[in-house]
């Protein structure tokens, strides 16, 4: 089967038509839309170049997007995020809502990160937590707590915890 491209060769003169399967060496111009309905393989120092600019460079073992684009990727699911790992594909992260980047693993949500910044989850578990003081957090959404370190007024720190209501329920005090 013979593919007629729709592109000229650097060098000028018509266009240039390949066998299926074949490899093109040097550059490939294309101007327009590129389709490919199989693989399309790029090697190691390959560079895909929009507008003049590098959008996506080839190197051994590495993919990089241009420092002035965007990676767009589909919002995905628990089971099935848009950012998972060839070892197990339903884990990753992905969208769960409106701007909400999510992390999953085994298929369920473990984690998401919260238009403010923290982070909550189903079933979170870690060995450790890091927090830092703050004067007054924003109440939580329904049926949420929002944790945070604050000075209990006597030099000493406290673990705390704020609902919904505004109320504040002291956890733990620094000895």
């Amino acid at each position: 089967m013979t593919i007629r491209l729709g592109f000229e060769r650097a060098t000028g003169g018509p266009a240039t038509e390949l066998a299926d399967g074949c490899t093109a060496l040097g550059s490939l111009s294309v101007a327009g839309a590129l389709t490919a309905t199989g693989a399309l393989t790029a090697q190691a120092g390959a560079t895909v170049n929009v507008g003049g600019s590098a959008v996506l460079s080839v190197a051994a073992g590495a993919v990089t997007v241009g420092a002035a684009c965007q990676l767009l990727l589909p919002d995905g699911t628990p089971a099935a995020p848009a950012l998972a790992f060839s070892g197990a594909t339903n884990g990753g992260v992905y969208r769960s809502g409106s701007a909400t980047p999510a992390i999953s693993s085994a298929g369920a949500l473990r984690a998401y990160f919260a238009p403010t910044p923290i982070i909550t989850g189903e079933t979170l578990t870690s060995s450790d937590f890091n927090f830092q003081k703050i004067a007054a957090p924003a109440n939580p959404g329904a049926n949420q707590g929002r944790l945070f370190l604050r000075d209990n007024g006597a030099g000493k720190m406290q673990l705390a915890c704020i609902m919904p209501t505004g109320a504040v329920i002291a956890i733990a005090t620094e000895v």
